[in-house]
C-alpha cells in the first residue's frame, strides 16, 4: 500500500470513529477486603479466645546477669529440664492446654483449660517442685516463682515459631513475681480466694500470712492493688512477709508522718494569721487520693488508706470522684485541673434540720470551679467539713490538656469555717503546704509498693 493511499485509510477510520456514539465509563472495580481477624484469633493451630480465668506462672532465676556465661547455660538448661521431666504427668501432657515462653533468666506457664483438667494445690505443688529441682546439686540456682489466675490468650506472629500468651494476668505476674524473696512462690490474693471457693479445708493457712491476718498490698499499676500472700516449700522455713515488703511498711510510715507534719504546720499558719482559734482545736483530717479504674471505662478519683486524723474520726469512711473535665468535688477539680482548690465558710450540717443541709448542698456545689457531686453523695459523707484545702502533688509534670495527671491529691478537711479568712488567704495557705510537701510526698507515693 503507496503511504498515500494509508494516509488515506488512517484519517476515514479516525472519522468513522469520530461518529460512534460515546462510551459510557467504566464502573470502577471494588475491591474485595477481606476482615480482619482479632489478634488472639489470628494464630495457626487453635483458635483461643481470651481466658478469664487461667493459672499463669511466671519464674526467673535470682541474680542471673551476674552469674558468668557458662553457669547462665546450666541455670536456664536446668530450669528448663524440670519441664521435660514432668512433661507426661497431669499438668503438662496436653501442649494445647497451655503455652511456655523463655523470658531470656526464666520462664512462663500460661494454662488454659484448669477447671477440667487440673487444680489449684496442683499449680502451686509445680511450683514448689520446680524451686526443689533448681536447689539440687553441688551449684544449687536460686528462684522466685509467681502465681496468679486472671485473662490472658496468646497469638502466634508471622515468623514467630511458637505461640506467644498475652494479656492482664500476664502483665501482673510479671510484677508480683519481684516481689518474693528467693526461693518463695508469691500468689495473688484472688488465685487463692478461687481455691478456697473449690476446696473446704482452709488452705490460706499454708501461706504467709495466715487467714486470720490480711494479705499484703501492693500497687501494680497507678491506681490499681494486688493483694499477695507467700508460700514456700517445706523445710525453706517462711515465718514472715519478703524484704521488699518489709521495706514497703518503712516507706508507708514515712508517708504517715508526712501527714502528721503537714498538719502541724497547717495549725501553726492558721494560729499565726488568727491568734484567737488557740483557744479552739481544730477538727482536720488530712486524706490521700489517687485514681483508680472503675470499670474499663469509666475512673474516679478515690480515697487511700492513708488518712490522718488525730482522733481517728472518718478515717474508714471514703468517697468517689468520678474523674470529670473540671473534676467533682474540690479535690476532684484539684487533681483534673492540676491547681489548688480552696472551698470555705460552708454551713452547719444539723442531721435533723433539712434547711441546714439544703444550704450545705447548695453552697458546697453553687459557683464552683468543678462539677457537682449528686445530692446522694453528700448526704453520704462521713464528715460533712465546713472547709476544704486541696491540692494535686506529683513526681513527673502533669499536663491534664493531655491526659497527664497528676500522681495524686491531698485533701484537707476542717470541721471549722474559717470565716475570719478570704479565699485568697487560704490559698496562699494551702499553695504553702504544696510547696514544702508535694516532692516528698510524691516520690514516696511512688515507693510505697509500686511494682
Amino acid at each position: 500500500m503507496s503511504p498515500k493511499r494509508r494516509l488515506r485509510s488512517k484519517k476515514s477510520r479516525s472519522k468513522a470513529k469520530s461518529l460512534r456514539s460515546p462510551r459510557a465509563p467504566a464502573k470502577p472495580v471494588k475491591k474485595r477486603v477481606r476482615p480482619r481477624q482479632p489478634l488472639a484469633k489470628r494464630t495457626r493451630g487453635r483458635k483461643n479466645p481470651f481466658n478469664d480465668a487461667g493459672f499463669v506462672l511466671i519464674c526467673d532465676i535470682v541474680d542471673f546477669s551476674r552469674l558468668p556465661h557458662e553457669k547462665q547455660d546450666k541455670a536456664v538448661t536446668r530450669l528448663w529440664s524440670y519441664l521435660k521431666a514432668n512433661h507426661k504427668n497431669g499438668l503438662l501432657k496436653d501442649p494445647k492446654n497451655y503455652v511456655v515462653n523463655g523470658t531470656g533468666d526464666g520462664l512462663m506457664l500460661a494454662y488454659f483449660s484448669h477447671n477440667t483438667t487440673i487444680r489449684h494445690e496442683q499449680f502451686i505443688e509445680f511450683a514448689a517442685g520446680m524451686i526443689k529441682h533448681m536447689s539440687k546439686g553441688k551449684k544449687p540456682f536460686q528462684l522466685r516463682v509467681g502465681v496468679t489466675q486472671g485473662p490472658f490468650g496468646f497469638v502466634q506472629p508471622p515468623g514467630a515459631q511458637a505461640r506467644q500468651a498475652v494479656g492482664t494476668g500476664i502483665n501482673q505476674c510479671a510484677r508480683l513475681v519481684t516481689v518474693g524473696d528467693n526461693d518463695t512462690v508469691t500468689v495473688s490474693e484472688d488465685f487463692i480466694n478461687k481455691w478456697g471457693q473449690r476446696s473446704e479445708s482452709s488452705i490460706q493457712q499454708l501461706f504467709v500470712p495466715t487467714a486470720d491476718k490480711p494479705a499484703h498490698d501492693v500497687v501494680i499499676k497507678r491506681g490499681e492493688l494486688l493483694s499477695l500472700r507467700f508460700y514456700a516449700p517445706q523445710g525453706s522455713g517462711l515465718n514472715s512477709a519478703s524484704k521488699k515488703i518489709e521495706s514497703f511498711r518503712v516507706v508507708r510510715e514515712l508517708i504517715t508522718r508526712q501527714l502528721d507534719a503537714m498538719e502541724k504546720a497547717l495549725i501553726d499558719l492558721l494560729h499565726f494569721a488568727q491568734p484567737e482559734l488557740r483557744q479552739t482545736p481544730l477538727d482536720i483530717r488530712i486524706s490521700v487520693l489517687n485514681e483508680r479504674r472503675l470499670n474499663p471505662f469509666a475512673s474516679a478519683l478515690c480515697t487511700t488508706d492513708y488518712r490522718h486524723h488525730a482522733g481517728g474520726n472518718g478515717i474508714k469512711a471514703g468517697t468517689a470522684y468520678p474523674l470529670t473535665e473540671k473534676g467533682t468535688g474540690p479535690v476532684g477539680s484539684a487533681y483534673a485541673q492540676n491547681t489548688i482548690c480552696v472551698v470555705h465558710n460552708l454551713p452547719e450540717w444539723l442531721t435533723n434540720d433539712s434547711h441546714s443541709k439544703e444550704a450545705y448542698y447548695r453552697l458546697y456545689t453553687e459557683n464552683r470551679p468543678y462539677d457537682a457531686l449528686g445530692r446522694e453523695q453528700v448526704d453520704g459523707f462521713g464528715r460533712h467539713a465546713r472547709a476544704f484545702l486541696t491540692f494535686p502533688f506529683s513526681l513527673m509534670k502533669a499536663d491534664p490538656a493531655k491526659k497527664l495527671y497528676p500522681d495524686g491529691a491531698i485533701c484537707i478537711d476542717i470541721m471549722q469555717p474559717l470565716q475570719g479568712f478570704t479565699r485568697e488567704q487560704l490559698e496562699i495557705f494551702t499553695g504553702q503546704l504544696q510547696s514544702k510537701y508535694s516532692d516528698a510526698l510524691a516520690q514516696l507515693w511512688r515507693l510505697r509498693g509500686q511494682l
